[in-house]
């Protein structure tokens, strides 16, 4: 899923036809969604970025939709930021020797 604002998330968790794409142990869309409905700023990783300043991290995404996510984490980070929009899947079905490969010399560092 890419990075959706508030509105877009409510919208999605209230289609009916939403609910077999996110289907998690018989849980409704609803319930799975709640606590960050609830609590956006909690759940929005844009607002960690000074804490996450000091860390070594590497980003490595499936599409496009993460890239204000990514410039703003990189533009705050004076350890180490590397992020990367690879063509896969959510799991890397396509790219796992690659993706092994990246975190093997990311621990190496």
């Amino acid at each position: 899923m890419k990075n959706v604002t508030g509105t877009q998330l409510t919208k999605m968790v209230n289609n009916p036809n939403s609910g077999l794409k996110y289907f998690v142990l018989n849980t409704p869309v609803k319930e799975i969604f709640q606590p960050v409905l609830s609590n956006l700023p909690f759940y929005n990783i844009q607002n960690d970025s000074a804490i996450l300043a000091g860390k070594q991290i590497i980003m490595l995404d499936e599409h496009n939709g993460n890239k204000e996510l990514a410039e703003s984490l990189g533009k705050n980070n004076r350890a180490s930021f590397d992020y990367d929009v690879w063509q896969t899947d959510h799991g890397f079905t396509n790219k796992r020797i690659s993706l092994i490969n990246k975190v093997l010399l990311f621990l190496d560092r």
